[in-house]
C-alpha cells in the first residue's frame, strides 16, 4: 500500500498515511489537531545508488571508480 503525505490547512503540519491509491485525495483528518481541512501533498522522489556492494564506504567507491558516478561515456577515453 502507498504512503501519501498531506498537510493541515488549519496548523500547517505535516503527516503521512499508507492508504490505497482509490482513497488517496479522500479526506482525513489532521493527525496533529484532528482537522478535516486537509490535502494531499505533491511527492517528489530522488534517485537512489544502489550498485555499491553491501557495507562498502560511498567515498572509496568514489575515488575507486570515478568515472562510474558520472558514467563512463560523459568523458574522454583519456581523461585522466
Amino acid at each position: 500500500m502507498p504512503m501519501y503525505e498531506y498537510q493541515c490547512r488549519a496548523c500547517g503540519e505535516s503527516f503521512e498515511l499508507l492508504r490505497s491509491r482509490d482513497k488517496m485525495d479522500a479526506g482525513s483528518k489532521c493527525v496533529h489537531c484532528g482537522s478535516k481541512a486537509t490535502g494531499r501533498k505533491l511527492s517528489v522522489f530522488a534517485p537512489v545508488r544502489v550498485a555499491m556492494r553491501p557495507g562498502a564506504d560511498i567515498a572509496a567507491e568514489a575515488a575507486e571508480h570515478p568515472h562510474e558516478q558520472h558514467g563512463a561515456d560523459d568523458f574522454d577515453e583519456d581523461c585522466c
